[in-house]
């Protein structure tokens, strides 16, 4: 508590955070308004990889032409003399000798007699098809086949990928002045709207162009969501359980991600699925009546009654005394603000921000890059994204277990160097063991998935820990702005095994990751431990950070508390 106890006696003054910790740290009110929080962004999750489905492309080859009523599934001899005299064989990996028909060409000549004179196919000359045939053991029906986006148009699936990522990157501007202005509440219902009409309206457009739209839209709406849930989920949390808190809103997440999984395996057409998944959200709406506006926000709007009240409430359902009233006297103590800029304008702190906004970037990029990828790299797509989304529950979980155990540095650069390791070997059993040791590929793409999950997670209260008092939440955010970047990148990488084809296509995306993930982790060495330690107030106190080793013990603060306080004003 803030005390300031003058020659006349006035009455102490309370703090923001002092009213937190005495309404209890986290009560019946935080866990009520805590759960509701967590089940948007199950939803979150969904809607963000439900590409991963929606557009996965099926195997497929061309259509032979004038068959009104072919498959993709041999019919009999005669079907099989149609394709044989139609379709040209072409090598379906770089290994070994395995054959498949062509999914882009068609012979020019197909006279049936050519073919029984047994001349070669390969002086045959090609054309391309323009009409294809899709196996339907998989999916009955997803947005690619649809559209037909295979061949010269098989990149249309990351453009559209990268689209939502850009939304993310214009959302995380234009969303945070709106709640700014708003208030956190209303720009919760604002940014629901959007997403829940992004979402259904998916499940019905007919066009490329309106698809993208949405999903470009959807990406703005959904971090706007994620910043309001964020803040009112955690705003009344005490700093003891603030990082614990954080972190279960993560695995809320991948809770929505084994429903998506569960959800896409029984239904097979993505209309279905994406309706399915979407129509649930309206109940969202309903916050509207079951939450509060943000007291934090309403404070800095000097609209102090309203705060109050809700504080009062907050105290009556967690059966602790009323709090204080707050007053404008009654403010947190002042920090004046610097200039984010002037970080760069020191080696060392030049330095240290530019290594944590790269690993802002890698860890996105890894994170969504191995996300979409899981159809890409053999095996069951179904059985693939659970175990993947099983991996990043772990990595959260052990990130929850080690940072106040280990340290921040220990395991961001531990979780980004053996992820990266990870991956790099995936190489060998791709390039050299065949589909038979298809298993050994999964596993380790899942270990670089768990490593990167719990690095993604890590990287945003080491990054806080270390950036100044006096400039964290402009550098916080300028950190999460580089990010995106990695975020529209990932796409592209991970559509690299369709591009390139191949063994050489399956593992090259996952050693793009790995490099990465390795270059970034190495490079996290050079930041200092913040753990057990005060966090930088100054400028001056973040260019010396790290340099003494006795910032001793009268001075130590828990990180565990401090680095939670800051973790409300990351998204």
């Amino acid at each position: 508590m803030t005390v300031d106890v003058s020659k006349d006696e006035k009455k102490p003054t309370w703090c923001y955070e002092d009213v937190v910790e005495h309404l209890g740290g986290f009560g019946r009110y935080q866990q009520r308004v805590f759960f509701l929080m967590c089940l948007p962004v199950m939803s979150l999750g969904i809607q963000t990889l439900m590409t991963v489905f929606s557009m996965k492309t099926p195997q497929h080859r061309c259509a032979v032409p004038g068959v009104q009523n072919d498959s993709y599934d041999l019919k009999g001899i005669e079907h099989e003399r149609l394709l044989n005299i139609s379709i040209p064989w072409v090598s379906a990996n770089d290994v070994d000798n395995k054959v498949m028909r062509s999914q882009c060409l068609l012979y020019r000549n197909r006279n049936q007699t050519v073919y029984e004179e047994g001349l070669l196919y390969s002086n045959r000359s090609t054309t391309s098809c323009s009409k294809w045939v899709f196996d339907h053991s998989t999916f009955t029906n997803t947005f690619t086949e649809e559209a037909a986006f295979v061949c010269d148009k098989r990149e249309y699936h990351a453009f559209a990928d990268m689209l939502f990522m850009v939304g993310k990157l214009i959302g995380s501007f234009l969303v945070g002045i709106f709640s700014d202005f708003f208030g956190r509440k209303t720009g919760f219902v604002f940014s629901m709207v959007l997403h829940i009409g992004c979402a259904v309206g998916g499940a019905f457009v007919q066009s490329f162009t309106v698809y993208v739209a949405l999903r470009f839209i959807m990406g703005g709406a959904n971090f706007g969501v994620f910043l309001s849930v964020y803040v009112l989920g955690l705003e009344l949390v005490g700093r003891k359980s603030r990082t614990v808190a954080g972190q279960f809103l993560q695995i809320s997440w991948c809770f929505g991600l084994l429903f998506l999984a569960g959800l896409a395996y029984g239904l097979r057409d993505w209309r279905h699925l994406q309706l399915a998944v979407s129509c649930p959200t309206v109940l969202f709406l309903g916050y509207y009546w079951f939450i509060e506006e943000s007291p934090r926000w309403l404070i800095s709007k000097g609209r102090y009654d309203e705060a109050n009240a809700i504080l009062r409430k907050v105290a009556h359902m967690n059966g602790q005394p009323a709090p204080p009233t707050l007053e404008p006297s009654d403010s947190d103590v002042s920090v004046k603000k610097e200039s984010a800029l002037r970080m760069f304008t020191n080696k060392t702190t030049l330095v240290r921000t530019l290594i944590i906004f790269i690993n802002w970037i890698v860890c996105t990029m890894i994170y969504y890059g191995l996300s979409l990828n899981v159809g890409n790299i053999g095996g069951n797509v179904y059985l693939n994204f659970t175990l993947s989304t099983v991996a990043e529950f772990i990595g959260y979980v052990i990130a929850m277990a080690g940072l106040d155990r280990l340290g921040r540095k220990a395991m961001h650069c531990g979780s980004m160097i053996v992820g990266g390791l990870a991956l790099i070997a995936s190489m060998f059993p791709v390039m050299y063991g065949g589909d038979s040791v298809t298993w050994s590929v999964i596993l380790l793409s899942n270990i670089g998935k768990m490593g990167a999950s719990s690095a993604f997670s890590i990287i945003y209260l080491f990054s806080a820990e270390l950036f100044p008092t006096v400039a964290r939440n402009s550098l916080v955010g300028m950190s999460s702005m580089v990010a995106r970047v990695g975020g529209v990148i990932s796409p592209y990488i991970a559509q690299l095994n369709v591009i390139v084809g191949g063994h050489l296509g399956v593992a090259l995306p996952l050693v793009v990751f790995g490099g990465l993930a390795l270059f970034a982790g190495l490079l996290a060495l050079w930041l200092p431990e913040t753990l057990h330690r005060p966090l930088p107030e100054t400028m001056e106190d973040a260019r010396n950070f790290g340099k003494l080793r006795s910032d001793s013990v009268s001075k130590k603060i828990s990180s565990s508390e401090n680095g939670a306080s800051h973790n409300e004003k990351i998204a």
